[in-house]
């Protein structure tokens, strides 16, 4: 038995390679298809097919199989199938279409040729999908820019593209692709209308020599899309919706997001998403208007030559909406065009040169670099509270608040202004007054020379944090006449008695008024006290009037007389025979052109005046009263009536000062809501 073993197991070996072999075949090599149309345009049609596996050699590919389609005069169509190949290449002429229902997937390439005579097209109306490779567009003459076309507005999902030079690849019908891989550009690509979606969920590219071009361009959540590499722009025609990341250096000139494309057909450009762009610069051009709506925008120009890395260019226009627009870049280079600048908030994180461009912003200024102002009018204009903020001091050329709008510098440093400084709306600042002068809103160009005055305050001990408003160029909402129009809010955290000085310009002094005569006044609730005076002087920017002894802190005005229209001093109504007469005095009438008398049955009206024409001032400019009656004839006996006088002002505008009642011994009574009772 010793001397058969050995035998017998060399002869189980030879057995089991033996079976071996006959159960596993040898599997089918892949084979190299080329679409020949003999038999009709079916995809799926035995005898339309050369160099295929099969009996024939003509069967339908496999799964594994390239796929190459020239320019037969029956081109493919794929219906109600799923088809799967290893690569796929079309020449020049060639079409494939996939029908509604149908799929193509290709594992591998998709090589598209053209020489530069018939447009080589893939059309597809139900679904396109690579899993790998590159879709190549290549010129196969040179001898003319070969014409490709996707169209369709079927899914498609590709992984890398890749335009070479001397093509054109136009996108037809508007469909959404996904592109999961990198973009290469040599060639010319036009979207049409098409939306194209990076949502690799990954990092992609953006690389080559030609512009970018994209209808609508979206990046997915999670999804990087770099381009750091060639000088193509990224050219947005229509919307850029960013959930996940775009980051694009400077170190070519022309690389920068430009919304310009086609800007006369398609004038608006749209932006959103909650994910973080980052580009070299921004171009907008003529006739475009871009909506930031609440995605902000980050310019990092911080590689290319300084002195041509422009970070901003607009000939259109832009609206900030909600978004922040942060400038990161330290190039030397000025802001151009001569389009809308709206921004909302505004970052400066190194260096931004405004140049000749002015900027209107809605929301928040801060800077934590350098500001340099050109020529330029910075204007804030939101209708709300802008905040002023930064680690470096800003100095503007012009800078400018509109009606509505109050910028509130806080308890930063105060800005500077080299030109000129216009306040329509509120300026505030919030300083410690715990002894000494302090100066608030009180702004020069950076040295010596004065652009705008606010209030000096000398407390008698301690104010505490004290916050300080100057409404320019508008009246108190509480005063009515001709008083400065400017207003004044100060708002301590302590009260002690203070002296305050109140600066207003020549412009905001009304008709009426001299600086001399002018009085401070100070609201509490529901009139006005007047303060004690102290000096007055200056001219231009800065003519001022020294309050005294001041210890109750809330609104304050500037007039001659108290910023209400008229002081009245009685107003009576008495039943005569077959009237009732009406009379009032006036102690003064500097600000007085003259009266309406309103009779009602009631308080709540409805009221009819008795007058037709306005009851004229007997003094009108005078700090002298006068007299005045008006005899009522059409009231009826035992009858209650209720009289309203009204006082109009120099400039037209009805006296609201306050309200009183009388009531006569025959139970008339008399109501007087819009002028002050003495």
């Amino acid at each position: 038995m010793r001397r058969e073993w050995p035998v017998i197991l060399v002869s189980v070996a030879l057995l089991a390679l033996g079976l071996s072999h006959f159960a596993s075949p040898k599997p089918a090599t892949a084979a190299a298809c080329i679409w020949t149309g003999g038999a009709g345009s079916n995809w799926g049609t035995s005898g339309n097919w050369t160099g295929c596996n099969g009996a024939s050699g003509n069967e339908p590919p496999a799964a594994g199989d390239t796929v190459t389609i020239g320019s037969a005069l029956n081109q493919p169509t794929i219906t109600g199938a799923s088809v799967t190949v290893a690569s796929l290449a079309l020449t020049s002429g060639a079409s494939l279409t996939i029908a509604s229902g149908a799929a193509l997937t290709v594992n591998g390439d998709i090589t598209l040729s053209a020489d530069g005579g018939a447009t080589t097209t893939i059309d597809n109306a139900g679904t396109v999908e690579a899993t790998a490779g590159i879709l190549k567009t290549n010129n196969s003459n040179s001898t003319g820019t070969a014409q490709f076309a996707l169209h369709g507005s079927g899914a498609w999902t590709l992984q890398n593209v890749t335009t070479y030079s001397i093509t054109s690849l136009t996108i037809v019908d508007g469909p959404s692709i996904r592109i999961r891989g990198n973009v290469s550009r040599a060639g010319i690509l036009d979207p049409g209308t098409s939306t194209i979606v990076f949502d690799s969920g990954g990092s992609q590219s953006l690389s080559g020599n030609s512009d970018h071009n994209f209808y609508n361009l979206e990046i997915g959540s999670g999804t990087t899309v770099n381009h750091a590499s060639g000088s193509g722009a990224l050219r947005i025609r229509n919307s850029f919706t960013n959930n996940g990341t775009l980051s694009q250096t400077s170190t070519s000139a022309n690389r920068r997001l430009q919304f310009d494309y086609d800007a006369l057909d398609y004038p608006t450009s749209n932006l959103s998403g909650s994910g973080s762009t980052t580009v070299a610069r921004v171009e907008i051009v003529s006739n475009k208007t871009v909506n930031a709506g609440g995605h902000s925008i980050t310019i990092n120009n911080n590689t290319y030559n300084s002195a041509l890395r422009v970070p901003w260019t607009n000939n259109g226009t832009f609206n900030g909406g909600t978004a922040t627009v942060t400038f990161n870049g330290d190039s030397s280079a000025a802001m151009d065009g001569i389009g809308v600048n709206n921004f909302n908030h505004v970052v400066i994180a190194n260096t931004l040169n405004a140049g000749s461009a002015d900027l209107n912003v809605a929301g928040n200024w801060t800077n934590n670099g350098i500001f340099g102002a050109g020529t330029s009018t910075v204007t804030f204009d939101g209708g709300s509270t802008s905040t002023y903020g930064g680690s470096s001091t800003t100095t503007f050329n012009n800078l400018a608040v509109s009606p509505g709008t109050a910028l509130d510098v806080g308890a930063n440093a105060l800005f500077n202004v080299a030109s000129t400084m216009t306040n329509d709306g509120t300026l505030r600042q919030t300083q410690t007054a715990n002894g000494g002068t302090v100066a608030f809103l009180n702004v020069t160009d950076g040295g010596a020379t004065a652009r705008y005055y606010g209030v000096d305050i000398t407390p008698n001990g301690s104010l505490g944090s004290t916050t300080v408003a100057v409404s320019g160029n508008q009246v108190c909402s509480q005063a009515t006449g001709s008083p400065v129009r400017r207003c004044f809010e100060i708002s301590p955290t302590s009260v002690v008695s203070s002296a305050v000085t109140f600066y207003f310009r020549d412009a905001e002094l009304q008709a009426g008024q001299t600086l001399d005569s002018l009085q401070i006044w100070h609201y509490n609730g529901a009139g006005w006290d007047q303060v004690t005076k102290g000096a007055t002087g200056g001219s231009g920017e800065g003519n001022f009037v020294q309050g005294l002894d001041i210890s109750s802190f809330s609104p304050f005005a500037l007039k001659n007389s108290s910023p209400l229209a008229v002081t009245v001093a009685a107003f009576r109504a008495a039943l005569h025979e077959d009237h009732i007469l009406v009379t009032w005095e006036t102690v003064s009438e500097l600000d007085l052109r003259g009266f309406n008398l309103y009779r009602a049955g009631s308080r709540a009206g409805p009221w009819t005046r008795l007058n037709r024409g306005l009851i004229g001032s007997q003094r009108p400019g005078s700090p002298e009263g006068s007299s005045y009656q008006w005899e009522d004839s059409d009231v009826s006996a035992g009858t209650a009536y209720v009289y309203r006088l009204e006082a109009i002002s120099l400039d037209g505008t009805p006296s609201t000062a306050g309200m009183t009642e009388a009531t006569t011994r025959l139970g008339l009574r008399l109501w007087l809501p819009l002028v002050a009772r003495q």
